[in-house]
């Protein structure tokens, strides 16, 4: 104990600090703290115990299927309920106007109505009248070749005159030709309209115009049976007047009389 001066009047006294603990222990650095406090390593040759699995499932045993939610049983036909609206696929028509409306059979069609309808008779008159003209002038041109050459075999010419039998010829000559190109008029024409309705869905009309021909129960193409009996129709809308042509501006689903017989309807993409 060394001397220490008294201390003052009314001061505390001050304790002595002991040399070991103010300066003998040093401070722990922070490598010896994290080594202090990491865990003791595994003796040599030591293994960890196997973790533990599941027993294998027996032979033959089938895991029970997921639980599924239940579902709504199917509404059974009948009287009130209607069946879903099939969607249209491109080609394939529509399914039983099972979303018929007042425009269109199905969705992305619609009834052709009657002045674009016109407008497509009058290209395809056009058209027939081109190649029934170019027809006529060949059919004349053999025919009055023909009749020359037999006029000038049989020495007609010389006195100008002809003989009772020659006139008979030559008018029996015209009426075979004036018959024959009556025949094939029809003919081509016959094969206009029913040839492209079949092959192409319409004539070059009603292509160019974006209409078709279609059945009207599903939108699939129409057959032989159909174009034929369809095409014999028209003739008769058009021979009454134009009644049965006319018949379109005033249907609902925009059909003529051969659309009705014929159970067709003409469409067009919307």
């Amino acid at each position: 104990m060394t001397d220490q001066p008294p201390p003052e009047s009314g001061a505390a006294p001050v304790p002595e600090v002991p040399a070991a603990a103010a300066g003998d222990m040093p401070p722990t650095p922070p490598q010896a703290a994290a080594a202090a406090d990491a865990p003791a390593p595994a003796p040599t040759g030591w293994t960890p115990p196997p973790t533990p699995q599941a027993p294998p499932a027996p032979a033959g045993w089938t895991p029970p299927p997921t639980p599924q939610a239940p579902q709504a049983p199917p509404a059974p036909a009948g009287a009130g309920w209607t069946p879903p609206p099939a969607v249209p696929v491109a080609g394939a028509g529509w399914s039983a106007y099972a979303q018929a409306g007042p425009s269109g059979p199905a969705p992305g069609w619609e009834y052709a109505g009657f002045w674009i309808r016109v407008v497509a008779y009058v290209l395809d008159g056009i058209i027939l009248g081109i190649v029934t003209t170019v027809l006529w002038l060949v059919v004349l041109a053999v025919a009055a070749a023909i009749g020359i050459g037999a006029a000038a075999s049989s020495g007609v010419g010389a006195d100008g005159t002809l003989t009772e039998s020659e006139v008979a010829v030559i008018g029996v000559g015209l009426v075979a030709a004036f018959t024959f190109l009556g025949i094939m008029t029809l003919l081509v024409t016959v094969l206009y309209f029913v040839l492209f309705w079949v092959k192409r869905g319409g004539t070059i009309g009603q292509t160019l115009l974006g209409m078709r021909i279609a059945r009207e129960a599903d939108g699939a193409p129409i057959g032989w049976g159909t174009a034929i009996v369809r095409y014999v129709m028209m003739l008769i809308s058009f021979w009454i007047f134009y009644l049965g042509v006319i018949w379109v501006a005033f249907e609902p689903r925009k059909r003529g009389w051969h659309d009705i017989v014929a159970n067709t309807v003409v469409v067009r993409r919307v």
